[in-house]
């Protein structure tokens, strides 16, 4: 009889779950995105950092394409058959070179990076498919044919069929439109090799099979060349892991207790339910499970549909993808090592966050169950006891020695994620201790408060999720204000009165917003090379930790004024080489000329001193001074084309960074940069975690503040019967949901900046901790007003009071 009356227990309870989910839909669909929508945040993130990051495949096809090997050949001459009597008869070679080249049309001359290759290296089976990926056409096939980059095709203004003039003055066809996977902006020409290659860099692919390829690789290195294997090349790195399972760890702790605030104020709605389910012989641990195995069907249907939302998500930014990173990002990659887990975890979250709240609300009395109202029990003060426990193991790992690797970063989360719980579990006690003292407060606010405090056991998991949402934008806003002052302690790459432009109209957009602008300097920024590698000066100071190389600038006085050199331009019209702020301790300066480092001896040198802390370029010289040297000039090193640089005679502004920004727009593959424009690099990425803590922070305040208005329905319905303005109801309502968001916030600064100091203790480089106290108040007092405010402008409880009632 006992077990037939379980069944029909459990039965009734089935029906009373299903019923819950056909007549509270839109309850039950936010409780479902409570899951889905970290999960969907986890695996989207995870995706698009697949899909971002090279795969070690694609790593090694930029090194040496689909060769086995790759051997630089650092010397001219007889290095290759010195290193091809070293291989194996079985080998296949193909001989590659990189360097500048000129390409030009009428009007126009255009500097570039170039690849000299034979037709077979882009075959079928070349061993240099891979480094570059043709877009339309095909690679050059002879020595009358060349192929060039879609940005150079702009910027010259051909297509497919015309013909440009190289730098040794031959004519080619343009066969096919080619570019480098890697960069996608890199201005590129592909052409067969000439006789002569004085002013490349050379190497050899080599194809090879077997355990040949290891015994191939030692004896060319015991002979002194740079050999780079396939299999000791394109291994992916543990950051993408590191950072999943960073914010993943942190969110779905936080979603846990968003979803157990949740699930503790639905199942105070439904206390009558459960009070007649125990009547009808329905055991605690029968409740219990059938509450569970809801939260678990719910959180994996909630996981499926994130996982699903956040592959979706994910595949609709793939086509942006190559735009935003300026590489080739290749077809969609799902991570499947990551989707399950996070599915996995959305589950586990949403069965452990109702696994407290099931069983208090199943071991609640049934008469008192029946009564529909809980009683208020006083919060003990082991909450406060248990809380500061916590707090004190968090703090003991930050004490943890850094430079452990993964116990350090493992110390770090752990510290975080004890933060949180350790002030979540005090939060009870302090909803007591407040609600006792809100006497001397408006009528309101009073309600608010002791409302908070008479159920301040299922309050404290609401403020526990604010306080971790915004303790993440506490953490960020330390950690940017810290970098920040490390990054201004470095040089800056421009002036504050420097406008630089870049790309295939560099020259005749520098000259249009130099004349709009007004500016005192306009010059193109050169190097001189040597044999195709570019002049160097190496000096070197009282210890080995001054000790630097840095390239040499060339041009005309404008270029001494566009980045304040006027001090040295006496010495610089005489030839001398203009040193521009060298570093105190600075000693003798050796130019280094050509790939073998030769000195060169320059008769004179002009030291200035710097007026503004700038990158560069260090050195300078006059144009004139390089043909009696047999010096030339080209790009500056990592630029493959020439910039031009221009000089203002104030700061420059905003205004002025949009009005170039738009001249550089009318002209494809130019853009314009400035200091401006670097500054505060981190602002963008706290604002960016800062809108998404308050989403969260708000959604949950919210969340709680609906499903929670028939905590204090009987008493709000007293002060409707005895005429209390409905103004009234609305503020008690939107106090409610200020004051719980303003006691997370207010924990959230001390549990955010636990991690802040951690991670700044883990960095390899000193970081001094800075408090930007503007950002915190901003994190701790915008939740508070917006709760307040969106709470108001919703009606408050009023609706749901009246219903109670």
């Amino acid at each position: 009889m006992s077990g037939a009356k379980s069944w029909t227990a459990l039965q009734a309870l089935a029906r009373v779950e299903w019923r819950q989910f056909v007549q509270h839909p839109r309850r039950t669909l936010l409780l479902m995105s409570l899951v889905a929508v970290p999960v969907a945040a986890m695996v989207g993130a995870a995706a698009l950092l697949r899909i971002v990051e090279p795969s070690p495949e694609e790593l090694r096809a930029s090194i040496m394409g689909s060769a086995a090997m790759r051997v630089d050949l650092t010397d001219i001459a007889g290095a290759a058959d010195r290193a091809l009597a070293l291989l194996p008869r079985s080998a296949r070679t193909e001989a590659i070179a990189n360097g500048i080249e000129r390409v030009s049309v009428p009007g126009i001359r255009l500097g570039a990076r170039l690849l000299a290759l034979e037709p077979s290296a882009l075959a079928t089976r070349g061993l240099a498919l891979g480094l570059v990926r043709v877009e339309r056409g095909r690679p050059p096939a002879n020595d009358r044919e060349v192929a060039l980059s879609p940005v150079l095709m702009e910027g010259l203004a051909r297509s497919i069929g015309d013909s440009v003039t190289l730098g040794d003055g031959s004519a080619r066809t343009i066969s096919g439109v080619l570019f480098d996977p890697e960069a996608l902006d890199d201005p590129l020409v592909v052409r067969s090799p000439i006789a002569v290659e004085d002013r490349v860099e050379r190497q050899w692919l080599v194809g090879l099979a077997g355990d040949s390829v290891a015994s191939a690789a030692r004896a060319l290195e015991a002979a002194g060349y740079a050999v780079h294997t396939r299999t000791e090349s394109g291994r992916r790195g543990a950051t993408v892991t590191a950072v999943i399972f960073l914010f993943g760890s942190v969110g779905f702790f936080e979603a846990a207790l968003v979803i157990a605030a949740a699930f503790a104020v639905s199942l105070r709605r439904r206390q009558r339910e459960i009070g007649l389910l125990g009547s009808l012989g329905a055991t605690v641990s029968g409740i219990t499970r059938a509450m569970l195995l809801s939260a678990v069907a719910l959180g994996a249907v909630a996981a499926t549909i994130g996982v699903g939302l956040g592959a979706a998500g994910a595949a609709a930014v793939l086509p942006f993808l190559d735009t935003l990173n300026r590489r080739w990002n290749g077809s969609f990659e799902f991570p499947l090592e990551y989707a399950l887990p996070a599915a996995w975890l959305g589950v586990a979250a949403a069965a452990i966050a109702v696994l407290f709240p099931a069983r208090f609300s199943a071991r609640l009395p049934i008469r008192e169950a029946l009564g529909a109202r809980r009683p208020v029990r006083a919060v003990s003060r082991r909450w406060l006891v248990a809380g500061l426990a916590i707090e004190t193991m968090a703090v003991a790992l930050l004490l943890v020695p850094r430079g452990h690797g993964v116990m350090s970063g493992l110390a770090v989360i752990g510290s975080a994620v004890l933060g949180v719980i350790g002030f979540g579990a005090c939060s009870p006690w302090v909803l007591a201790a407040l609600g006792r003292r809100a006497g001397p407060l408006p009528l309101a606010w009073r309600l608010a408060l002791r409302d908070s405090g008479r159920f301040a056991a299922r309050n404290g998991p609401v403020v526990t999720a604010v306080l971790a949402a915004m303790a993440m934008g506490v953490m960020v806003a330390v950690l940017v204000a810290s970098l920040d002052g490390k990054i201004t302690s470095f040089p800056a790459p421009y002036r504050d009165d420097q406008i630089v432009v870049e790309g295939a109209g560099a020259e005749d957009v520098a000259r249009r917003v130099a004349q709009a602008q007004r500016a005192i300097a306009v010059a193109p920024v050169t190097a001189a090379y040597a044999q195709g590698v570019p002049l160097r000066v190496r000096f070197a100071g009282d210890s080995a930790t001054m000790r630097r190389i840095d390239w040499v600038a060339c041009g005309d006085e404008a270029l001494l004024r566009a980045i304040d050199g006027d001090a040295g331009a006496n010495a610089f019209r005489d030839g001398a080489l203009i040193a521009i702020g060298l570093p105190k301790g600075a000693g003798e300066l050796r130019v280094i000329a050509g790939p073998r480092r030769r000195r060169i001896a320059w008769p004179t040198t002009q030291r200035i001193a710097m007026t503004q802390n700038v990158v560069g370029p260090a050195f300078v010289v006059a144009s004139s001074a390089l043909e009696s040297r047999g010096l030339t000039s080209g790009p500056p090193p990592r630029n493959a084309l020439v910039p031009w640089v221009m000089r203002l005679d104030h700061a420059v502004t905003q205004q002025e960074i949009r009005a170039a920004q738009a001249l550089a727009a009318a002209t494809p593959g130019t853009n314009v940069d400035a200091v401006l424009l670097h500054r505060g690099p981190a602002r963008s990425f706290f604002f960016t975690m800062l809108a998404a803590c308050l989403l969260t922070a708000l959604v949950v305040v919210l969340v709680a503040t609906s499903l929670t208005a028939a905590e204090s329905a009987g008493d709000e319905h007293v002060l409707h019967t005895v005429g209390a303005a409905p103004s009234l109801l609305r503020e008690h309502a939107a106090a409610r949901a200020g004051y719980l968001a303003l006691l997370g916030c207010v924990l959230a600064i001390p549990a955010g900046m636990m991690p802040a100091i951690g991670l700044l203790a883990s960095t390899n480089f000193a970081v001094q901790l800075v408090i930007p106290w503007r950002d915190v108040a901003l994190c701790t007092g915008l939740l508070p007003m917006l709760a307040y405010a969106v709470t108001w402008w919703g009606g408050g409880g009023r609706r749901v009071v009246l219903a109670e009632a």
